[in-house]
């Protein structure tokens, strides 16, 4: 099935939407869920979080789009796949240009 033609999605841009507007970007966003810093988040950790930041909308629906593999955890490029491939790419960069 695809998830575009579920219900689940329609949770989705509400909630890029809110972030964008209380957070600013996604990646601000995590900075605020991922409390002890291991770039990833269980549901407990992501729940308790949207709740915390008062996030109005259905944090079940939008646990079960971002956990894409069913693992019970979201990993940063789960989140925000392109904020996760820019910085794979400015690390590559720093490693070819500096070292390790």
């Amino acid at each position: 099935a695809d998830l575009l033609d579920t219900d689940e999605s329609k949770e989705y841009p509400k909630f890029i939407e809110w972030t964008h507007n209380n957070h600013g970007h996604l990646v601000a966003l995590w900075q605020k869920l991922d409390l002890d810093k291991s770039m990833s988040l269980h549901r407990a950790e992501f729940s308790q979080g949207l709740r915390r930041l008062k996030y109005p909308g259905n944090i079940d629906r939008i646990w079960t789009l971002m956990d894409r593999d069913t693992t019970g955890t979201i990993s940063f490029l789960e989140f925000a796949p392109e904020a996760a491939l820019q910085l794979a790419n400015f690390r590559r960069w720093a490693l070819q240009r500096f070292g390790s």
